[in-house]
């Protein structure tokens, strides 16, 4: 029993790791399971790793083309407001040296009379 206990005792200090010091260096050691684990698991970290910053590259991409749209649409923007507002200050009549509006009126009225004249005219 007694020699039980002693194994018991003795194998728990044969737990690795065991880190060690040795001046200013460290020296860790493990079994080889254990390194095997932890490649395994460095693996796969940077695996989650790498398609993150694909993810974050393809999503950088896509923001950039929105930018690049925004863009677009406020130069439109700016052009069709300038277009506007040059609309807005434009003349709505123009007014010739030798025509009043009373001519025009009178022009209307008689090429208006004319085709009247004509329609009751036809022979049918």
């Amino acid at each position: 029993m007694v020699l039980l206990v002693i194994l018991v005792v003795s194998s728990s200090y044969s737990q690795y790791p065991i880190i060690k010091k040795i001046g200013n260096d460290t020296l860790v050691l493990m079994t080889l399971k254990q390194g095997d684990d932890i490649n395994k698991s460095y693996i796969k970290n940077q695996k989650n790793v790498d398609s993150l910053n694909d993810l974050v590259i393809s999503k950088n991409a896509l923001f950039d083309s929105l930018k690049l749209e925004l863009s677009k649409t406020d130069r439109k923007k700016e052009e069709y407001k300038v277009r506007y507002e040059e609309r807005l200050n434009m003349p709505t009549k123009v007014k010739y040296q030798y025509h009043d509006d009373g001519w025009d009126f009178t022009e209307k009225i008689i090429l208006i009379g004319i085709i009247v004249i004509q329609f009751f005219t036809i022979k049918r």
